[in-house]
């Protein structure tokens, strides 16, 4: 999810914590808490490249979710002073916290490296947009409905807490629904169901058929598709070990791409990912919208000369 999205969720966690809780500064905490994996956006002072294979990666592993939280309850505590009793209170607050960020994160597409360092593999869950619109929404409507009942900050909270928790859930048995019934009806090719910019109401679905991917959106509210595209399924280039000797494209040929999709440009092809293809000007031009876009150069016998990513072009040895 975005920074935004964790900071609300920190001091939503904060809060709660804090109307059972004696312990001050505990808001504080939860929202350190609650942003402090996405540390890893440094990376990007390194360059787009560093960014995609680190980010999500190492500081977002449930391992280091306790490093996390024994660095910061050893600040606060070094602040307040507090007893080894509030010691442990506090970092147990702060390791739900950063368990939530994760938590949020995996409802993404994008991917997370939740037993890092130890398994590296990505896991998504494919039931939120990167920015949800409507979770904010519900959030907002769940806030400003308990503020009117007038109820105490605990109750409200509550409420809040489980909203938060809940709706991702309800997002994602949306998605299970959507992906079962294009399943059936698109059978017996693969379908998975990706998010879009106002899931869970409207969700891109991709089809695999044979060395294609078709790309509906289909509206969970007039349960129709309102659009297609096709799209070729990219292969990477043989022979693998012309690209394999480098970091970047080993990472985003094995590990990064889910459905790769490569579209001719005459002297280079772009490739890029259905998950970050967006919907709403469907069929524009696809190295504008799509933010993880990759050209590659391929001679006559299909060995890859170069690539560029992110404005760097990098040509491999001969």
């Amino acid at each position: 999810m975005d920074q935004a999205t964790h900071f609300v969720s920190g001091i939503i966690q904060g809060k709660f914590f804090a109307s059972r809780y004696n312990l001050g500064g505990i808001v504080l905490v939860s929202i350190i808490a609650a942003l402090i994996p996405d540390i890893d956006i440094i990376t990007l002072l390194l360059g787009k490249k560093e960014y995609v294979i680190h980010h999500r990666a190492l500081s977002h592993g449930i391992f280091f979710a306790f490093i996390w939280a024994f660095l910061i309850v050893s600040f606060a505590t070094g602040i307040k002073k507090a007893s080894w009793q509030g010691f442990g209170k506090i970092f147990w607050i702060a390791f739900i916290c950063i368990l939530g960020h994760l938590y949020l994160d995996l409802m993404t597409s994008y991917g997370t490296s939740l037993l890092s360092p130890a398994i590296k593999n990505r896991y998504a869950l494919d039931a939120m947009f990167i920015v949800d619109p409507i979770y904010w929404f519900v959030l907002f409507l769940a806030y400003i409905f308990m503020r009117l009942k007038k109820v105490n900050g605990k109750l409200l909270y509550t409420v809040l807490m489980i909203v938060w928790f809940f709706y991702p859930l309800g997002a994602f048995g949306v998605k299970v629904y959507v992906e079962n019934n294009m399943a059936k009806q698109y059978a017996p090719y693969k379908v998975n169901a990706l998010p879009d910019a106002l899931a869970p109401l409207r969700w891109k679905v991709v089809v695999q058929k044979d060395d294609n991917f078709t790309l509906l959106v289909y509206n969970v509210l007039t349960k129709r598709e309102v659009a297609t595209k096709d799209f070729k399924i990219f292969n990477p280039p043989n022979p693998a070990d012309e690209w394999e000797k480098d970091g970047f494209l080993n990472f985003f040929f094995k590990e990064f791409l889910r459905f790769p999709v490569e579209e001719n440009q005459g002297k280079y092809s772009i490739i890029y990912d259905l998950r970050f293809y967006p919907t709403i000007e469907l069929g524009k031009d696809s190295e504008r919208n799509s933010p993880f876009a990759l050209k590659i150069a391929k001679d006559v016998s299909g060995k890859l000369l170069w690539y560029e990513f992110s404005g760097e072009r990098q040509y491999l040895s001969p």
